[in-house]
């Protein structure tokens, strides 16, 4: 995490640590959507349900029947788009869809999150956000989720009540990262099996 940074300055020492662990130094900004839009040839915030699991159904084949839009998208993302990420090059996706965004604020355009991923040769190797620190906000998404489980027919997850509190108590303005340091030390190492490089057995 880091105080009173947004997204640019995180992206930017985000790029610096994986540069210099392998090596690349070459970099790509890019949308979500110009990702759809160069890899797939559609725009993902235009599909409503019936298109997206033609879309998801034609590249994948028959899927469960009780998926959202977001699954497609998650599915065609995954298959589509990420293994084509980061060839020679260290690549930042952003402007994720709204509904994606999980702990991160919205944009102000509202349709877009503050959230990012890095690939580098087709590996997805970090997650960040800049920080929602709205608890009121952060419920609503909660409950928003349970709401659509429950259409589907799945149990309802918990609500984390004890982040609440914490957001409630006052999370200072932040953006944060998750990076994947035994993917990042596999990319370094040019290894393809994970296996070889993390500290622990699996």
């Amino acid at each position: 995490y880091r105080t009173a940074w947004q997204l640019p300055q995180l992206i930017d020492e985000v790029f610096e640590l994986v540069s210099l662990i392998s090596g690349v130094s070459k970099r790509r900004d890019i949308t979500y959507r110009e990702c759809f839009e160069r890899f797939v040839g559609i725009n993902p915030f235009e599909l409503d349900a019936k298109q997206a699991r033609e879309l998801a159904e034609s590249c994948l084949g028959k899927l469960p029947p009780d998926l959202l839009v977001d699954d497609f998208l998650s599915l065609l993302f995954a298959t589509q788009i990420e293994p084509k990420l980061g060839c020679g090059e260290i690549v930042f996706v952003r402007d994720f869809p709204a509904s994606q965004a999980a702990l991160a604020r919205l944009n102000s355009d509202g349709e877009t999150a503050a959230r990012f991923e890095c690939y580098c040769q087709g590996i997805e190797l970090a997650n960040g956000f800049y920080e929602l620190t709205d608890a009121q906000q952060q419920r609503q998404r909660f409950q928003h989720d349970n709401e659509l489980r429950a259409q589907m027919g799945k149990p309802l997850i918990e609500i984390d009540e004890l982040f609440l509190q914490s957001l409630e108590a006052g999370l200072p303005d932040c953006s944060g990262v998750a990076l994947g340091v035994d993917r990042l030390i596999m990319i370094a190492c040019d290894e393809k099996d994970i296996s070889r490089v993390v500290p622990f057995a699996l």
